[in-house]
C-alpha cells in the first residue's frame, strides 16, 4: 500500500517537473491497483475514490484497458455494497472493453464477476451461463486458478437450486486444483461451499468441519467478508443442532464485520438469523428488535427472498404470542412473496435442465477430446522417450569415443615421452661407449707401442745375455779348467821347485785371463737397462 502511494507521489512529482501527460497510463494503472488493494481490505469509500479518478485519467487519454480496470473495480465495490444494479453495469461495461481489446483474462474474470451477481439477484439461469463462459475461456488459457474458480461458482449457483450432486462434483473439484496450486482463498470458498452443500443434506459433521476449515483459513489470510460468512455458516449449522448460545456467539461475530465492511445484504441476513435465534429461545423483545432492523435493509435491497424469510421469521414470532390473526396476515405475506420467488423460478427451470444438459454433454465431448489428447500426449511422450534415449545413447557413444581418444592420444604422448627418454639414454649410451672405445684403443695403442719397445728391450736383454752367457761359457770356463787341471796336478805328483814355478806362471796367466773376462762380464751386467722392471703401462721405473 505504502510502496503504491509512493510511487503516484513520484509520479506526481515528475509529471509537474516535466510537464508531459504522456505516462497517464502509469497514473491510471497505479489508481487501479490502490483501489483493488482497498476493496481487498474492505475500505469501500476509499477503494471507490481511486477507481474514480483511475476512469477520469484513463478516459482523458482513451486508454482502454485502465477503463475496463476501473468498471471493474467499480463493480466490485458496489458488489460488495450489494448494490447489484450498479455493480452488474460496470461489471458488463468491464466485459465489452476487454473483449475489443483481447484481453482474455479480463473477460474471464468480468464473467465470473456477472454470473456472481445474476447468482445474488435470484437469476440462476444467467449466473450458469456467465460462468461457464468464464470456465471455457479459464480451459482455452489453461489457467488452473480460474478453473478452480469457475467450478466454484458453478456450485454455488447448483447449490442454490438445491441440485447437490453436480454441486458437490464441482466444489470438489476446484478443492483439488486450489490445493495443488496453493490458493488459499480458493481453498477456504470451497470449504465453506463444501460446508453449505452437506448442512443442505443434513451432515451436520462435516457441515461443521468444512466450515472451520474455512473460517482458520480466512483469518490467516486476512479476508474479512470471508470471515463474517464463516461465522454465519458456523452459527446456521449451531442452530440446526439446538446449540442457541453458540449458534448466537457466530452470528454476532458475523454480524460486527458485515457491519463494518458495509455487506448490507449479509447484515440484513445476520439480523433475521439472530430474531429466529431468539424466537426459538422466546426472547420476544430481542426477536422484535432485529426483526425491525432486518426490514427496511430487505425494502431498500429489494430482495424478495430477504423479504420473504422477514414475514416467515414474523409469522414465527407472532405464533408464538398466541397473535394468531397477526400470525396469519404475516404469513399471507410470506406465501405471496414466497409465490413470487418460485414462480421465478418455475420460469427458469427449463433453462437451467437445457445449461445442465448443455453442460454435461460439454463435459462428455471434453472427456472423449481429453482422451484423444491423451492418446495423442501419450504417443508423443513415447516417441519423446525414444529420441531421448536414442540421443543419450548417441551421446554416451561419442563420450566413450571421445575419452578413448583421449586416452589414446595421452598414450602416445606417454609412449613418445618414454621413447624420448629411452632414445636420450641410448644417444647418452652411445656417446658413453664411443668415449670408451676411444680410450680402449688409446689404451690399446699405448699397450702395443709399450709392447713393441718392451719386446725390443727384452731382444736387447736377450742379446746381452746371450753375450753374457757367451762369455761364461767361453771365456770363463777356458782360464778356469786350467787353473782347476793345475790345481789337480800339485795334488796328484810332488812338483819341484822349477816345475812349481811353471805351475805358478800357468796359473798366473790363467787368473790374468780370467779377471780380463770378469771385467768384460761386469762391463755386459752394468748396463742398467737390461734387468730395469716395469710398471703396470709397460713404461720401466
Amino acid at each position: 500500500m505504502d510502496s503504491l502511494e509512493n510511487a503516484l507521489k513520484n509520479y506526481e512529482a515528475c509529471k509537474t517537473e516535466s510537464g508531459s501527460s504522456t505516462q497517464d497510463s502509469t497514473k491510471a494503472n497505479i489508481l487501479n491497483a490502490l483501489s483493488r488493494l482497498l476493496w481487498q481490505q474492505t475500505d469501500l469509500v476509499k477503494a471507490k475514490s481511486y477507481a474514480t479518478e483511475a476512469m477520469a485519467t484513463s478516459k482523458r487519454i482513451d486508454f482502454k484497458k485502465g477503463i475496463a480496470n476501473a468498471h471493474n473495480n467499480l463493480g466490485v465495490i458496489y458488489w460488495y455494497q450489494s448494490n447489484y444494479p450498479e455493480a452488474l453495469k460496470n461489471y458488463t461495461a468491464s466485459l465489452e472493453i476487454r473483449k475489443k481489446i483481447g484481453d482474455k483474462k479480463g473477460v474471464f474474470s468480468s464473467y465470473n464477476n456477472i454470473g456472481m451477481v445474476y447468482e445474488r439477484q435470484g437469476n440462476y439461469p444467467e449466473a450458469l451461463k456467465n460462468h461457464f463462459a468464464s470456465l471455457k475461456i479459464s480451459e482455452e488459457m489453461g489457467d488452473k486458478s480460474g478453473i478452480a474458480s469457475s467450478y466454484n461458482n458453478i456450485g454455488v449457483v447448483y447449490t442454490a437450486q438445491g441440485n447437490f450432486t453436480p454441486a458437490l462434483k464441482n466444489h470438489l473439484a476446484s478443492l483439488k486444483i486450489s490445493l495443488q496450486t496453493n490458493n488459499k482463498r480458493g481453498v477456504a470458498n470451497s470449504y465453506g461451499n463444501l460446508g453449505l452443500v452437506y448442512e443442505l443434506q443434513h451432515n451436520y459433521t462435516e457441515a461443521l468441519k468444512n466450515h472451520k476449515e474455512c473460517l482458520k483459513i480466512n483469518e490467516e489470510i486476512g479476508y474479512k467478508a470471508g470471515v463474517a460468512n464463516s461465522y454465519y455458516n458456523i452459527g446456521s449449522v449451531q442452530t440446526q443442532l439446538g446449540n442457541y448460545e453458540e449458534a448466537l456467539k457466530s452470528n454476532f461475530e458475523s454480524l460486527k464485520i458485515r457491519q463494518e465492511i458495509g455487506d448490507r445484504i449479509g447484515e440484513a441476513i445476520s439480523y433475521i438469523n439472530i430474531a429466529s435465534i431468539y424466537i426459538k429461545q422466546n426472547k420476544i423483545v430481542s426477536a422484535k428488535e432485529y426483526l425491525g432492523k432486518s426490514y427496511p435493509l430487505s425494502k431498500e435491497i429489494g430482495s424478495a427472498d430477504l423479504t420473504k424469510n422477514y414475514y416467515a421469521s414474523l409469522t414465527q414470532l407472532d405464533s408464538s404470542q398466541g397473535k394468531w390473526k397477526d400470525a396469519f396476515e404475516h404469513n399471507k405475506l410470506f406465501i405471496m412473496y414466497r409465490d413470487s420467488v418460485l414462480s421465478e423460478e418455475s420460469k427458469r427451470k427449463s433453462a437451467i435442465s437445457q445449461l445442465q444438459y448443455d453442460f454435461e454433454k460439454k463435459e462428455a465431448q471434453n472427456k472423449v477430446k481429453q482422451e484423444k489428447k491423451d492418446l495423442v500426449q501419450k504417443a508423443e511422450n513415447q516417441r519423446k522417450e525414444i529420441l531421448i534415449d536414442a540421443w543419450i545413447g548417441g551421446a554416451i557413444l561419442l563420450l566413450l569415443l571421445f575419452l578413448g581418444l583421449v586416452r589414446r592420444y595421452y598414450y602416445k604422448q606417454k609412449t613418445a615421452k618414454a621413447l624420448k627418454v629411452a632414445y636420450d639414454e641410448l644417444q647418452s649410451t652411445q656417446g658413453q661407449l664411443e668415449m670408451a672405445h676411444k680410450l680402449l684403443m688409446d689404451l690399446t695403442n699405448q699397450q702395443e707401442d709399450t709392447i713393441k719397445k718392451r719386446t725390443k728391450e727384452l731382444e736387447t736383454q736377450n742379446e746381452r745375455l746371450a753375450e753374457y752367457a757367451s762369455l761364461n761359457s767361453h771365456k770363463v770356463r777356458g782360464p778356469l779348467a786350467r787353473i782347476l787341471g793345475i790345481a789337480n796336478l800339485t795334488k796328484m805328483e810332488k812338483v819341484d821347485a822349477d816345475l812349481a814355478m811353471k805351475y805358478m806362471d800357468w796359473m798366473t796367466e790363467s787368473a790374468i785371463e780370467l779377471d780380463a773376462v770378469i771385467y768384460e762380464m761386469n762391463e755386459v751386467l752394468s748396463n742398467p737397462e737390461i734387468f730395469k722392471p716395469a710398471d703396470e703401462t709397460g713404461k720401466k721405473n
